[in-house]
Formats: structure tokens, sequence, C-alpha cells
């Protein structure tokens, strides 16, 4: 396994939202509710970017159809899909994830 560093963690506070290409594949790695996450950006229903999506009270909402998601689970509220979550790794003074 290696870590592939996407941010410096000092810089994530809530509210932060930042899209990152790790080969080849957008993520989005955003802080809410003082929790880190990192999923796919792009909704299982229809693809929509999900760094436009609100999110509220732990609650991700796709900008396109208003699909909404659980973002410590990944889990649809009421439709069955899942969003595709990434394990958050910290090493030193990074936040990223790890590949094979």
């Amino acid at each position: 396994m290696r870590f592939i560093a996407l941010e410096k963690a000092h810089r994530l506070v809530d509210g932060y939202r930042s899209v990152v290409s790790v080969e080849g594949r957008n993520l989005l790695l955003f802080q809410q509710d003082n929790q880190i996450h990192i999923i796919d950006n792009s909704c299982p229903h229809a693809g929509a970017k999900l760094d436009k999506a609100t999110i509220e009270n732990g609650v991700l909402r796709c900008p396109w159809h208003g699909i909404c998601f659980d973002v410590q689970t990944g889990n649809g509220l009421v439709h069955d899909m899942q969003l595709i979550k990434f394990p958050v790794c910290h090493q030193g003074a990074d936040i990223g994830i790890l590949l094979d």
C-alpha cells in the first residue's frame, strides 16, 4: 500500500472542499462537522459532480436530482444507492488515501 497525500491537515476546516485527481479518478475531499471525508466526486445515480452538492446536518444532497446521502456511511437516505467512500489516512501533516 502507498500513501497519496491530498492536502495538509492544517488547511482543513468545516466547509472545506477540494476536488483532487488520483490516478485518473476525481475525488472530493471535504470536512463537515469536524469530520474529514473522501468520496468519489460523482453521484451514483446520474453522475452529477458532488463538489456542488449541499451538505447540511450530515446529509449530502446531489445538485441534480436532490438524492440525499448520509455523509458518515455513504448510504442513500431514500434510494438504494451508495456513495463510493475512501478511508481517510493521516501521515505526518498530510491527509490522504492508501492505494494498492
